[in-house]
């Protein structure tokens, strides 16, 4: 019996690959399950996913060899999957680097309990940001 698309990768559930606008069966390669970290059914195949990147909606690859290396080195959980391309994980991630920078240095008014003493410019900074990303 093919559980959980054991033996072709067509039948593999499709919560694992809800993200993607197109799957290249083609590509497919088996996975080492015993790596993975899943709760219910592990992912037999990798398989290069199209997906959309909910920033710039330009379509991007995650590759058979990203998702091995995510799901059997970084033990991501199985049905996690990038919503970021390349370029805007890089602009998300500088983003929270400058606010982190921000809070730190200028004061972070939940931290202080209100009583922040705040740079006047570190507002802007942070409309800067916000505007980058509405």
């Amino acid at each position: 019996m093919d559980w959980f698309g054991k033996l072709d990768p067509r039948k593999m559930p499709a919560h694992l690959f809800w993200r993607a606008k197109s799957l290249d069966y083609e590509s497919a390669v088996p996975a080492d399950i015993a790596e993975q970290s899943y709760s219910v059914c592990p992912r037999f195949w990798y398989i290069d996913a199209r997906i959309q990147c909910i920033d710039c909606d330009e379509d991007f690859l995650f590759s058979k060899e990203e998702q091995k290396f995510w799901y059997e080195n970084l033990k991501f959980w199985i049905d996690s999957f990038p919503k970021r391309c390349k370029r805007c994980q890089k602009a998300e991630k500088k983003m929270r680097l400058e606010i982190n920078y921000i809070q730190n240095n200028y004061g972070n008014p939940k931290k202080t309990g209100g009583n922040s003493t705040a740079h006047p410019r570190s507002n802007l900074s942070l409309r800067i940001c916000s505007c980058m990303y509405p």
